[in-house]
């Protein structure tokens, strides 16, 4: 849908704009609060006045040069893409791709006019022409002229997915002026319309720079403490910390934080799992004069960030201490729960398994008993002593019958009773389990084993029977096909055609399609998520997914069609399959393949399961890009002292490097695909000792005999995944 300007519908005359003082001047405010106009000079305003603004249609690139220049300006290589552009025919598509490629090489200089042009030659990206026209000059440091530019942006195109950031860089340019009253303003009417998101955050900390710069030092005090307290995992509430202490340094007033803002803050640091930090604000408490309710409370979020920072025998200590001291019950058996916890995680098994055992011992009554004596009945799994795992739930089962925790107690006795030899047991749980929406169908696959051990093969074709046809695709069916009890494979649609072909071009989106044919495709990318945004889900998938692949966009596409298919298999829909299974980066996977001797399934099994196809995907921990690779690991593999986080974004040095280490840990593990897809999500440390724990166990058992839940399922996804792979395309 074409924007509207602030005024309606326009006429598409190149000269739309009539310079007046109300077109030119911008209204300021003087650290007196009295207005003031400050009038930008004529000359600047020239360069402006053909930005009209967004209109209907653009017929596609029909110009082979500007064609070639976008292809390259899409890989990257600016400055191939502007030589290209320079033969292509004149207007205002050539100028946007050729300013924006000098601009991405750094010719700031050449880019600016040649976007100030486009602005005038391309009315349907006007918008974008001019964004691009004040980085430009923002970069040259003329920012009179690029502040005329924004305030163009911001006041014509309104409606823009552009708006948003025009807004907050309209204070940014105001403040590089000096005009601290104006960029004032301007960040406090960004917040009054975006009262959320990182650019909210940015615009408070601005305005207190403002304050600061025009004065104001306890009104600028004042609105970094509340940035400080309110939004603490912020990069600005790191620099407020360093503002502050500097106004405090020169005599500004500081309110000291009370205990309770400071528990609060620490609170919320740890619910975003900056644990450090966290404890850092937790110790900086002082609670001496604080209620006791309050010192218990406290006590115990030290002793929980302690658990997460590692530090056992210290939140140990603290934990045991609060256990004995309280005379809460509840918070006693959470803090000696949580005590028995940094015993198991500091290698002390069998204390641990006793701790866990007192705790519902000593608490029958608490919210905690039932979750001590699972985590008893862990400690004996990992151990690999399953009888003595099946006692524990067995009698957890008895003293809770209608615990909370009954499937997953049910689950872990099933599973511990088949790998103690009682199949009796076993085959009553899985059973039982069977008919659970949320177990049905491993139930049914370790049901089906049971039985064949216990040698009961029609009860086990009836279990497998039903496991093949209501999960067809998953990870279990695929998984028992090689066991001889029915060799009969779910039938999938051969493919190798491009799935654009049978999708839709979709009316309408005119600046996504614009945007792609010039190799803009971060900015397609911006125009096709709002139009998602607005329209809803399920309205016109199948042409947004085409866009997306034109765009090279896999992730895009895959997440429009997520939860739509294979689960119950759909096998009569070609399209949906390579949608959600798409043979990415075909190239860059092929070579990398060749050159390591690796499985192509195995590859895209990884790629799909770590990113789903996003390059730009971030882990929590900082794995980056399409096959989710740690800076330290590529610059191992490099032999470098460090690789930059922002250079695996790349698909072609991601993926070259992503299925090297796969090669690497295959060459590791002897071939042993489990351990190299385990080791790949859980490192080597841990693999190791669960190979050497669980050594003699067939491989489906190993697999579901992984500790770590996260990895247990990542293996499953990744094997189902390659088999998936290799059916589909007919690849290794």
């Amino acid at each position: 849908m074409p924007l509207r300007t602030a005024a309606g519908p326009v006429s598409l005359s190149l000269c739309h704009i009539t310079p007046s003082h109300d077109s030119i001047a911008l209204l300021h405010t003087r650290n007196s609060g009295e207005p003031m106009y400050r009038y930008v000079p004529t000359f600047m305003i020239a360069i402006l006045l053909g930005a009209a603004p967004l209109r209907a249609a653009t017929p596609p690139l029909t110009d082979a040069a500007l064609s070639d220049a976008a292809d390259k300006l899409r890989l990257k290589n600016y400055s191939a893409a502007s030589r290209t552009a320079a033969d292509a025919r004149e207007g205002g598509k050539r100028d946007l791709l050729r300013g924006v490629a000098e601009l991405k090489r750094g010719n700031a200089s050449a880019a600016a006019p040649l976007l100030a042009a486009a602005a005038k030659g391309y009315p349907l990206l006007a918008d974008y022409a001019l964004a691009y026209q004040i980085d430009a000059l923002t970069k040259l440091e003329k920012t009179a002229e690029a502040l005329a530019v924004n305030t163009l942006l911001v006041r014509d195109y309104p409606e823009s997915t552009l708006a948003r950031s025009a807004r907050l860089r309209q204070g940014d340019l105001l403040f590089a002026a000096g005009d601290f009253g104006g960029a004032e303003a301007a960040y406090q009417k960004f917040v009054e319309t975006y009262a959320s998101g990182s650019d909210a955050i940015q615009a408070s900390y601005r305005t207190a720079l403002c304050r600061e710069k025009r004065g104001d030092l306890t009104g600028a005090a004042a609105i970094l403490r509340t940035l400080w307290l309110a939004s603490p995992a912020s990069h600005q509430a790191a620099r407020a910390e360093e503002d502050l202490a500097r106004l405090a340094a020169a005599g500004v007033p500081l309110p000291p934080y009370t205990p309770k803002e400071l528990l609060k803050r620490g609170s919320s640091l740890y619910d975003q799992n900056r644990y450090e930090a966290a404890l850092k604000t937790f110790r900086a408490i002082d609670a001496g004069k604080e209620p006791e309710e309050f010192r218990e409370r406290l006590s115990l979020k030290i002793g929980q960030s302690l658990l997460k920072t590692r530090k056992y025998a210290d939140a140990r200590a603290i934990l045991d201490d609060l256990a004995s001291r309280t005379k809460k019950k509840e918070l006693a058996a959470e803090a000696a729960h949580l005590a028995a916890r940094c015993l198991e995680k500091g290698g002390k098994d069998d204390e641990a398994f006793d701790a866990y055992r007192q705790v519902a011992a000593r608490y029958p009554d608490s919210s905690e008993a039932e979750s001590a004596l699972l985590n008893a009945a862990f400690v004996r799994k990992f151990q690999r002593r399953p009888a003595d795992a099946a006692t524990v739930l067995t009698g957890m089962l008895e003293t809770y019958p209608r615990t909370r925790l009954k499937q997953r107690t049910s689950w872990e006795l099933g599973w511990s009773s088949y790998l103690a030899g009682d199949l009796a047991v076993a085959e009553e749980r899985f059973a039982a389990l069977a008919g659970e929406d949320g177990y049905r169908e491993r139930a049914l696959y370790w049901l089906g084993r049971t039985r064949m051990a216990a040698k009961k093969p029609d009860g086990a074709a009836e279990a497998f029977t039903t496991l093949a046809r209501e999960f067809p695709f998953g990870f279990y069916t695929l998984q028992y096909l090689g066991t001889g009890v029915d060799e009969r494979k779910p039938v999938l649609p051969k493919l190798g055609g491009d799935p654009r072909e049978t999708l839709p071009m979709p009316e309408g989106f005119e600046r996504v399609k614009a945007l792609t044919s010039l190799g803009l495709i971060e900015d397609a990318g911006r125009e096709i998520a709002a139009a998602k945004k607005k329209n809803g889900r399920g309205k016109n998938e199948a042409g947004m997914a085409r866009l997306y692949l034109e765009m090279g966009d896999y992730f895009g596409a895959l997440a429009l069609y997520q939860g739509a298919a294979a689960k119950n298999g759909g096998p009569d829909n070609p399209t949906v399959w390579g949608i959600l299974y798409p043979r990415a980066y075909p190239e860059q996977v092929s070579r990398a393949v060749a050159e390591n001797r690796l499985s192509t399934g195995l590859a895209y099994g990884i790629m799909k399961s770590e990113s789903s196809f996003k390059p730009g995907a971030t882990s929590p921990v900082g794995a980056r890009g399409l096959m989710q690779l740690m800076p330290d690991t590529a610059a191992s593999m490099l032999k470098v002292k460090s690789v930059s986080g922002e250079k695996l974004y790349d698909p072609e040095l991601n993926i070259r490097l992503g299925i090297r280490h796969l090669r690497d840990l295959l060459d590791q593990y002897q071939g042993n695909q489990v351990a190299v897809i385990a080791s790949y999500n859980a490192g080597g440390g841990n693999v190791n000792r669960w190979l050497k724990t669980y050594a003699g166990l067939r491989e489906d058992e190993f697999i579901e005999s992984i500790p770590f839940g996260e990895t247990r399922d990542y293996v499953k996804k990744v094997l189902a995944t390659a088999v998936l792979y290799r059916q589909l395309y007919g690849m290794d």
